[in-house]
C-alpha cells in the first residue's frame, strides 16, 4: 500500500490525518500524483483530507503550488473541501 493510502486509511483523527498527509507530502513532493490520484478515487471525507493537505503544504511552500494548481483549480468547486 502507497504512502498516501496508508495515512487516509489509518485510524487516526482527521486532523491527524491531514497534518501526516502534509508533513509527508512537504518531505516528499514525489508524492502529489499519488495524492491527486487518491483524491479522485477517495471518499469524500478522503478527498478533504486530500484537499486540506494540499492547502497546508502550500500555506509553508508556495512553491508546492506549481505541482498542483491546474488540479486545485479543477476542483474549488468540489463539496469535498477542508
Amino acid at each position: 500500500m502507497s504512502a498516501i493510502k496508508e495515512i487516509l486509511a489509518s485510524k487516526r483523527k482527521p486532523n491527524e490525518i491531514v497534518e501526516l498527509l502534509a508533513s509527508t507530502l512537504a518531505r516528499d513532493r514525489n508524492l502529489t500524483a499519488e495524492i491527486i490520484q487518491c483524491f479522485e478515487d477517495g471518499t469524500t471525507a478522503e478527498k478533504g483530507d486530500c484537499m486540506e493537505a494540499i492547502e497546508y503544504v502550500t500555506k509553508e511552500n508556495p512553491e508546492f503550488s506549481k505541482d498542483c494548481l491546474d488540479f486545485v483549480v479543477a476542483h474549488l468547486n468540489d463539496k469535498a473541501r477542508g
